[in-house]
């Protein structure tokens, strides 16, 4: 992808994404409008890194993952993949259900669901930039076939 991230945390992304089975597009979508690609930001509410994972997840982070340094962006996508994968094993792939689940929390999600809200703002954003990324896969895939 042309985006600022080296190659190589690149193709680890890709490498975490098919071993969890989440598209790398979607990962791709979250830390474009999570982070703008910066592994540094920190937010006003605690998230961290690339895929601004909330410091309330550390513990059990560190424990399950011995991750302990979500400024480490390598670190940081593993873990945010990890939650990411477990949301859509979950909820059967229901990439808005998943993506509430990533954004409020489980329990802020299931609220909203039993209020009838089935999507976010936030879900459609990254849905909609997963379809531009979906679409720059297609179009590099189409320029090496003209090749």
């Amino acid at each position: 992808f042309d985006v600022p991230l080296s190659h190589s945390l690149q193709n680890y992304i890709y490498e975490i994404c098919a071993d969890e089975e989440v598209p790398v597009t979607l990962v791709m979508a979250m830390i474009d409008h999570e982070s703008k690609f910066n592994p540094e930001v920190v937010s006003k509410t605690d998230d961290y890194g690339l895929m601004q994972i909330n410091k309330i997840n550390y513990d059990q982070l560190a424990k399950n993952y011995r991750c302990a340094d979500m400024l480490n962006p390598y670190q940081n996508v593993f873990c945010g993949v990890k939650i990411l994968s477990s949301y859509l094993k979950e909820y059967d792939n229901d990439y808005a259900k998943a993506l509430m689940a990533y954004n409020m929390g489980e329990y802020g999600a299931k609220k909203a669901w039993e209020n009838g809200i089935t999507s976010t703002t936030y879900s459609n954003q990254i849905l909609k930039l997963m379809s531009s990324y979906e679409q720059e896969v297609k179009n590099n895939a189409a320029s090496v076939d003209d090749e």
